[in-house]
């Protein structure tokens, strides 16, 4: 259960990555072919945390950037979706991490980090705002900041201060092999956070990795006997199946005309973080309603910001995601 103390006043906090992505201008294209590369804002907790500010979330960020004009950049962005900044550090020896990203024809990403270690991975122990979290409603984290050190001890004491504090604890493992050095460890360190969330969501191939099946009722059942209390596994446009201990549930995908699929999951956990924040339940990640309003209104932001190119390019605010539910959707309140 959370904390109802008055200084909770931070629907949620974001720790992690912060990075630029540089977008191939050629569709279908390789790297090595592409004609040329648009600057975009990106990094999955920097986008889950800009995604949560224009729906209406307070919401502040942790990670570490460059001192260079990439991170100033990153910073400008957050601070004009209305992020607190306050936990973002400039570092003098790292560089902003840029990653590379071509589409194919149906829109999906292929990735390419350059500039590695990068500021992004040495947040330490000791920079971890941690009056941030102890505000926080909801503790929000990934594992590319567990890829290496000293951002894997600095993820472990911000999930710590977050526990601490009675925030709840959301995870999106978000697997991507390539930040490893070793593909055992990405897995271990996946499982190991594992029992420290409260919620937990991973699309259907990382349930494959994590638990051996895409099915996802079978999946979220498993994730949940490793600690969470709700799971959610998101399948594209078949939609997404979410349980908790008491509760369980689909809801259907949505048709667009889909561009780039590029930070689509973050929008995704922005739409059902912020809900699940204004929602009026003592406990909204036990609660069916809310829970069940929640992930509507995440498929719908996930599915509006397939429509651009870039991973915040076309992230709803509240009053976009609210007009397209009621006549885009047609998706009603959760019962």
């Amino acid at each position: 259960m959370m904390s109802e103390s008055p200084a909770k006043n931070i629907d949620v906090v974001a720790g992690g990555e912060a990075l630029v992505d540089m977008i191939s201008t050629t569709k279908g294209a390789s790297i090595e072919e592409s004609a040329g590369f648009v600057k975009a804002f990106g990094g999955a907790l920097a986008n889950v945390a800009v995604g949560c500010a224009r729906l209406g979330a307070t919401t502040a960020f942790i990670g570490k950037v460059g001192d260079d004009p990439f991170g100033k950049f990153l910073c400008n962005t957050l601070k004009e979706a209305g992020v607190i900044t306050s936990g973002l550090i400039f570092s003098a020896d790292y560089e902003t991490s840029l990653v590379f990203v071509n589409l194919d024809r149906s829109g999906e990403p292929t990735f390419y980090f350059y500039g590695r270690p990068s500021a992004d991975l040495q947040l330490e122990p000791d920079e971890v705002d941690t009056d941030l979290i102890k505000a926080a409603r909801f503790f929000h984290f990934g594992t590319v900041s567990l890829s290496a050190e000293p951002s894997r001890s600095a993820t472990q004491a911000a999930v710590a201060a977050a526990k601490d504090a009675g925030a709840i604890i959301s995870y999106d493992p978000n697997i991507r092999f390539h930040m490893w050095s070793v593909r055992n460890e990405a897995m271990e360190w996946t499982f190991k956070m594992l029992p420290d969330a409260d919620l937990v969501k991973v699309n259907d191939y990382e349930a494959e990795l994590m638990v051996g099946t895409r099915e996802p009722e079978r999946a979220a059942a498993k994730l949940l006997d490793m600690g969470p209390r709700l799971a959610l596994v998101t399948m594209g446009e078949r939609g997404v199946y979410y349980a908790s201990h008491g509760a369980q549930g689909r809801v259907p995908g949505l048709s667009v005309n889909v561009v780039d699929t590029t930070g689509a999951g973050d929008a995704f956990v922005a739409g059902l973080l912020s809900s699940l924040a204004s929602s009026e339940a003592s406990d909204p990640i036990e609660d069916d309603k809310a829970i069940k309003n929640a992930v509507r209104r995440a498929t719908a932001a996930a599915a509006l910001t397939t429509e651009a190119v870039g991973a915040i390019s076309a992230m709803p605010d509240r009053k976009t995601l609210d007009k397209a539910i009621k006549e885009r959707f047609m998706i009603g309140d959760g019962e």
